[in-house]
């Protein structure tokens, strides 16, 4: 969640019991087989409105014979499945590990486990009121999540679906990335408020090693393919624009920056399965820069539409762009090419679709 103040109100949730159907937009969930990929797309709605989504886009893989030629033909059929949640205070991050999809709704402060090939709740686990607000997993069955009210982050055991410890940082936790047996997490005073940090925790010894200085709220922090660390800061609106610090894990400082836009531009990290990376900056698409480089480059992609997160895909080489839009009654999700940047399609979503992840 980027630029937003916060509420918390209480949320029922009603997962949609999964059927074996070709329903279209609207109809209930289609059971995921073998064959079929699937992208989890978290729209985060309408703030204060608990209007927040999470969709299903299911690619199925099928073969198609044509009766007059004699001839048989692959396709993909999409089918976008929505509302699998519904009613979310403001979904704010989604990861897929095996056969499970985890949904963290910062608004409702609670993180829902579902499985990914039925669709069905398997948890619920509550935060009180701490606002949870991004999430990465460590080994197999366990999860650190940031709390933008709490001093701390937690960490949630998969297993038994619960908080099982957390990890003191004398403010609020924003980003979380994981690299080189160590977790990277920003942190303010206070939830929109600095001075910032990044603290840098070992998970052998459980112990903060280093907390080093950001300027403008690190909204963002990514493990890259390149095996260094990405935090992203945002612009003030009066004179500090958006910012990518790099981190080198291991010696763990900040040994570069690129600045990004004006002071007013909306900034994202678009990272994904591949080594495919790219940062949004308003409505252009850029190759993230190399460290040293010292500036974006070119644009890569230039759209009418201001995009807001988005998502690289490196099986089928394709960019997944949500569109900034919070005023409509849907949104929607372009997707392009990502080694010749070319427009490919798109689908509907729910209110600002922010948050990808793919199945299988």
């Amino acid at each position: 969640m980027k630029f937003k103040l916060h509420f918390f109100s209480m949320l029922a949730i009603v997962a949609l019991a999964a059927c074996e159907t070709t329903s279209g937009p609207g109809g209930g969930p289609n059971t995921i087989v073998p064959s079929n990929r699937t992208l989890f797309v978290v729209n985060e709605g309408n703030f204060g409105y608990n209007n927040s989504t999470m969709d299903a886009v299911l690619f199925s893989y099928d073969t198609v014979q044509d009766t007059v030629h004699k001839t048989f033909t692959t396709k993909w059929d999409t089918i976008v499945n929505r509302n699998i949640l519904s009613g979310m205070g403001e979904g704010n991050d989604v990861l897929v590990r095996g056969n499970r999809v985890i949904v963290l709704d910062n608004g409702a402060s609670n993180l829902y486990v579902l499985t990914a090939d039925s669709m069905r709740i398997l948890a619920t686990i509550p935060f009180g009121n701490a606002a949870p607000n991004k999430m990465a997993m460590i080994g197999e069955d366990s999860l650190i999540v940031t709390r933008r009210n709490a001093p701390s982050a937690a960490i949630v055991d998969l297993n038994r679906y619960s908080v099982v410890d957390s990890i003191p940082l004398g403010g609020a936790s924003l980003a979380v990335a994981i690299a080189n047996n160590e977790v990277y997490i920003t942190t303010g005073d206070s939830e929109y408020t600095g001075p910032f940090f990044l603290q840098i925790y070992n998970l052998g010894t459980k112990k903060i090693t280093k907390v080093l200085s950001l300027p403008g709220s690190p909204e963002e922090a990514l493990s890259d393919s390149n095996g260094f660390v990405m935090i992203e800061t945002d612009g003030d609106y009066v004179s500090l624009s958006p910012k990518i610090y790099f981190v080198e894990p291991g010696a763990d400082i900040l040994f570069d920056s690129v600045s990004m836009g004006t002071p007013n531009s909306t900034a994202v990290l678009c990272l994904g399965s591949g080594p495919s990376q790219f940062v949004l900056l308003d409505n252009k698409v850029y190759h993230i820069p190399s460290a040293g480089s010292g500036s974006l480059g070119s644009s890569v992609i230039v759209s009418n539409d201001q995009f807001y997160h988005g998502f690289c895909d490196a099986e089928k080489n394709e960019i997944y762009l949500g569109v900034y839009d919070f005023k409509s009654g849907s949104g929607k999700v372009e997707v392009y090419d990502a080694s010749t940047y070319a427009y490919k399609w798109s689908f509907p979503t729910g209110i600002a679709p922010a948050h990808f992840a793919f199945y299988h």
